[in-house]
């Protein structure tokens, strides 16, 4: 299909049945299929990369074939599509789909699948355009693996590489909640490779005969090969060890009537192949490493009247998800034989009951179950577009809804939401002014609400006369104006609240001295260990600062992580949440968080359906905030919740920045009667 014409023929044929071709010059499928194949196919499998591992013109190659597919994507692409990728030959494709798709404002989702493992961070990193490939990757609202395993590695190579925060089963990257899912299937014939364990079979099979010498003429091992394309050194040796220890083994047990192993290359119909297994007493998978394949499934499959016996790999994906394999370690030659004996002689209602087990599962779990909790997941997923499509908090809007309350309750996050993180003396006295002129205008209530100690936060705010909420939300105080009206202790019901000094209630009881102590023991020992590391106690929460910059990041980081295995470990079943932030870990109690004090606040105040309440805040703390400004019991209420800087977030609005929210402040501050 070089020739115009042609091309316009087939694309015309191709569309009947709602194909889209992607016309690619020979050279280019050349180079891309190098870089796919010979660089990151081998790197995926834990192979040992070669001289030529990496070539910048068949880097060069990829990025312009899956530019290709990405203005193919992108001229039939519509408001509200899904766009579902498939592996890594099309690992840029995301972010490019991303800059076309972003110029013209459509609500795209767009999901990415990769059919094989993913490697360690350890070996990852060799790459020489990791950064790009993940930053790629990371464009995706989903991104799916075959296993655990697989995702785990990548998202300790997201952390490891990039410095991101990560969850179980999502990363936190530009803003915004990249989804991390499982999702297993099968691919791909065994193919003739050396990750696919063939000499540790062999191995396995002439120490097998050699202990057990009565098994010899009864039992025959027909490996069945697919031999690749890609020639490489390494899969030419393969070759000619395989053969070496097939004759070798052929030669110690068998004679001229009997060869104990058959080698059969893949050129058979698939109805031969499903023949064979049918009439197979085991099957045998032992990749060294592996995304998954359908190998397995093909032989359950076949094997409803013979209840066939499985050895499986540990290091298969299969292995993670099929119940009833005999699992092995194929380096473990001992295990191996001892396998092969133990599926021969299995007793009949074991091997029933342990191919049932295999049976159930692999015909409830099809190849369409599998596309279909894909998509099904993606579709649920807020998508990329959806999470920066709030509106811009409008200044004026805000003014109007204030002047007409009977009770304006105004709630402010401080460190990047007043003021920014490199804040000035003057900025800081504006804000301070500022802060003191609207909480004097009548029936008007501003909150801080805080991580910080409450001693700094009275030192700080103290002559504004606010209220405040410190250590996110275990302490809180009034303004100065209410505190001779309301009494917190009456609207407690039942819940922890203790009245204090100076005006503040506490929310928690005290921290367990125990507890205490196990949690500054393990932060002293990292300390010892991290250079800048320092330690932050307050009266509930404790902290874990490293210091910031390249030569310290990486290290603090990874010192981090691994104080948080540590705290989980131990303290786990405690009520204790655990939070990464910037440069630092925070232990706090799970009993309360922002969202609790401002229920007691709004509580305390005794709103009603004429009431105001303005939330701006920036940091994830504030999130529980903005959720329960959206529950029923306060749609009645005129609310406005606002970000800084466009994110995912709970907020109805956004503002730009802090001059953006000063210029708010401001304006209430001329704009309401005192």
């Amino acid at each position: 299909g070089s020739v115009p014409e042609e091309r316009d023929k087939i694309a015309a044929q191709l569309k009947e049945f709602s194909y889209n071709p992607v016309f690619i010059e020979n050279s280019l499928i050349e180079r891309h299929d190098n870089f796919s194949n010979l660089t990151l196919w081998p790197l995926f499998h834990y192979c040992n990369p070669s001289n030529k591992f990496f070539r910048q013109e068949d880097w060069e190659s990829y990025k312009i074939v899956n530019g290709l597919f990405a203005d193919a994507i992108d001229e039939i692409v519509q408001d509200d599509d899904l766009i579902w990728i498939h592996g890594h030959h099309l690992m840029l494709l995301p972010e490019m789909l991303r800059k076309r798709i972003g110029n013209r404002n459509l609500n795209v989702k767009i999901g990415y699948f990769l059919h094989t493992p993913f490697p360690s961070s350890e070996i990852y990193r060799i790459l020489p355009v990791r950064e790009e490939i993940l930053t790629s990757i990371l464009k995706s609202d989903l991104v799916g693996f075959q296993t655990f395993d697989n995702a785990r590695h990548f998202l300790s190579s997201c952390t490891s590489i990039l410095g991101l925060l990560t969850k179980p089963n999502r990363v936190y990257y530009e803003d915004r909640h990249v989804h991390v899912g499982i999702f297993p299937i099968g691919i791909d014939p065994e193919r003739f490779n050396g990750k696919y364990g063939v000499p540790q079979k062999l191995h396995a099979l002439d120490l097998f005969f050699t202990k057990h010498p009565e098994w010899i003429g009864k039992v025959v091992f027909i490996h069945v090969v697919k031999s690749s394309r890609w020639y490489t050194e390494e899969r030419d040796n393969l070759y000619r060890v395989v053969n070496e220890l097939a004759g070798k083994i052929n030669g110690k047990f068998g004679n001229f009537n009997l060869s104990p192993i058959h080698f059969m290359h893949y050129k058979h119909s698939f109805e031969e192949l499903l023949a064979l297994y049918t009439v197979s007493d085991v099957f045998m998978v032992t990749s060294l490493r592996d995304g998954m394949n359908i190998l397995p499934h093909q032989y359950i499959s076949c094997q409803q009247k013979n209840n066939g016996v499985l050895i499986l790999s540990e290091f298969t994906g299969a292995a993670q998800c099929l119940d009833g394999p005999i699992l092995v370690n194929p380096w473990n030659t001992y295990e191996f034989s001892d396998a092969i004996y133990e599926a021969l002689t299995m007793d009949e209602n074991l091997r029933k009951s342990n191919y049932q087990k295999l049976h159930h599962y692999v015909m409830n779990h099809t190849i369409s179950f599998w596309g279909k909790s894909f998509i099904d997941e993606l579709k649920c997923i807020k998508g990329y577009s959806s999470q920066i499509a709030i509106p811009h908090l409008e200044i004026n809007q805000v003014v109007k809804a204030a002047n007409t309350a009977n009770k304006r309750i105004i709630l402010l996050d401080y460190d990047r939401t007043l003021i920014t993180i490199r804040k000035s003396a003057e900025s800081s006295n504006n804000i301070i002014s500022t802060l003191k002129a609207l909480q004097k205008k009548s029936n008007t209530y501003v909150y801080i609400l805080s991580g910080n100690r409450r001693v700094n936060l009275d030192e700080q705010f103290e002559s504004t006369g606010v209220g405040l909420s410190a250590e996110h939300g275990c302490f809180y105080k009034h303004p100065k104006c209410l505190q001779e009206e309301v009494n917190p202790i009456l609207n407690h019901e039942g819940k922890t609240i203790i009245e204090e000094y100076n005006g503040w209630y506490r929310l928690v009881k005290q921290v367990d001295p125990a507890l205490k102590e196990i949690v500054l023991h393990l932060f002293n020992y990292y300390v010892e260990r991290t250079p800048g590391a320092s330690i932050e106690e307050k009266e509930i929460g404790i902290i874990w600062h490293y210091r910031s910059g390249p030569e310290f990041d990486k290290f603090g980081l990874w010192q981090t992580l691994d104080l948080q295995d540590n705290l989980i470990s131990k303290l786990g079943h405690m009520p204790l949440k655990i939070i990464l932030g910037d440069n630092k870990l925070e232990i706090r109690s799970s009993l309360v968080d922002q969202s609790t004090v401002v229920r007691a606040i709004l509580k305390d105040l005794n709103i009603t359906q004429d009431s105001f309440v303005l939330c701006i805040g920036d940091e994830s703390p504030d999130e529980p905030v903005f959720s329960l400004l959206k529950n029923d019991e306060f749609k009645s209420l005129n609310c406005f919740t606002s970000t800084v800087g466009k994110k995912q977030t709970n907020a109805t609005f956004f503002l730009e920045d802090t001059h953006d929210v000063q210029n708010l402040l401001e304006k209430l501050v001329s704009g309401l009667s005192d």
